[in-house]
């Protein structure tokens, strides 16, 4: 998947890394593949590696922001599949991630699921982002409303 993103699009999710990042520096548990899987993804957005190896070696330097409101999750979970999904490859270590750090965000664990897939399957359906984005909230509300 190419990264054919806009200026503000590729800060949204350079943003969003930055706080899943601190997320699980900051767990005394974080698996050592979550850290290699988030390690990945910042090469992927254009983090230098020693941008990365600094924030690690120092985890003090960036702290988890809880989202302003539920919008604000939504659009971190959806920053997060977007990154599974910029290799064209999904692995099973990168759901776990999402997965986690959705829970963290206060979404049921099926969420990643449904938002990966809606993610996947646009391009082919000829649906653009917005309209993705709209289906993505449609999909959380309903999950938040059982």
């Amino acid at each position: 998947m190419s990264l054919s993103l806009s200026n503000h699009e590729l800060q949204a999710l350079r943003r969003s890394y930055y706080n899943l990042l601190a997320h699980f520096i900051h767990m005394d548990s974080a698996k050592e593949d979550f850290i290699d899987g988030i390690f990945k993804w910042g090469v992927q957005l254009n983090f230098s590696k020693k941008e990365i190896y600094d924030v690690i070696a120092d985890p003090q330097s960036i702290q988890f922001v809880d989202p302003k409101n539920q919008l604000e999750a939504i659009e971190w979970v959806y920053d997060l599949v977007y990154m599974i999904y910029l290799d064209g490859k999904v692995e099973d270590i990168e759901l776990e991630i999402t997965t986690e750090y959705a829970k963290r965000l206060g979404f049921e664990p099926h969420i990643v699921n449904d938002l990966l897939k809606a993610i996947v399957t646009a391009p082919y359906d000829g649906i653009d982002k917005e309209d993705v984005k709209q289906e993505i909230k449609q999909i959380i509300s309903e999950s938040l409303s059982r």
